[in-house]
């Protein structure tokens, strides 16, 4: 079970990715954990992952890539949300990945299609590098 303190700073990680955009604020709403145990990141458009098997850091790192990767990079929503989505994530990974990046990390690990690849990339402290099998010590 992922420990009290990681998820308050997952949330407040996600919950700065609003400041400057109050307008929206209404809109979006606030990140937060439902009651299936999924921290909802954006709830507007529903970007989320289960935390069930999250135990530590790199379990919520691992779920983040797998999870979120896709509205970060992808996905057909509001530029607002996408900017959210991908605040949320440079803030908790203390990445600085733009569009173009998240797409990368999408194609090679979205959706859980490359777990040890996932794993690699999260323990290279993303060094994006891994991902096109350029780079391993």
């Amino acid at each position: 079970m992922i420990d009290t303190l990681l998820l308050e700073e997952l949330i407040a990680a996600y919950s700065v990715s609003y400041i400057g955009k109050n307008s929206n604020r209404q809109i979006f709403n606030k990140p937060f954990v439902n009651d299936d145990n999924e921290f909802i990141a954006v709830p507007k458009t529903n970007s989320y992952f289960i935390l069930e098997d999250c135990k530590d850091k790199k379990d919520v790192y691992i779920k983040m890539v797998k999870w979120l990767s896709r509205d970060c990079g992808k996905a057909q929503i509001s530029p607002v949300a996408k900017e959210f989505n991908q605040r949320g994530f440079n803030n908790f990974c203390g990445t600085t990945f733009n569009t173009e990046e998240f797409l990368q990390i999408y194609n090679k690990l979205g959706n859980g299609v490359n777990h040890e690849l996932a794993l690699d990339f999260v323990e290279s402290e993303f060094e994006l590098e891994i991902l096109d099998g350029l780079k391993w010590l």
